[in-house]
């Protein structure tokens, strides 16, 4: 963890926007279906498709790319359930709205 929140990836992660709007797009991704954006960092995907309205929820390890990712969302006030985890010890998700993984160590 601590090289991922050594630098700020958020800066580099922002040139990659298109990537998350692209993604969305070519998933067809609609108003009110669940999305689980695991590594997300600073939030492009989650950005992407809340801004389609779906339900989005967005996990990352390193609280410093989260909060990053947060302050872009309340600027376009997006609402998107930012969680601190750790994927890797998170359950196998059939649900995503019930699913919470506990925060990393």
């Amino acid at each position: 963890m601590a090289a991922w929140a050594s630098g700020d990836y958020s800066v580099i992660g922002t040139t990659l926007q298109i990537v998350g709007e692209s993604l969305c797009e070519t998933l067809d991704l609609r108003a009110g279906e669940r999305v689980l954006d695991v590594a997300g960092g600073n939030g492009n995907a989650s950005l992407a498709a809340a801004r389609r309205f779906a339900d989005v929820t967005c996990i990352d390890y390193v609280p410093a790319l989260l909060d990053r990712a947060q302050e872009r969302a309340a600027a376009e006030r997006l609402a998107i359930d930012f969680r601190p985890a750790d994927a890797e010890a998170c359950p196998s998700a059939t649900r995503a709205s019930t699913w919470c993984c506990p925060p990393s160590a």
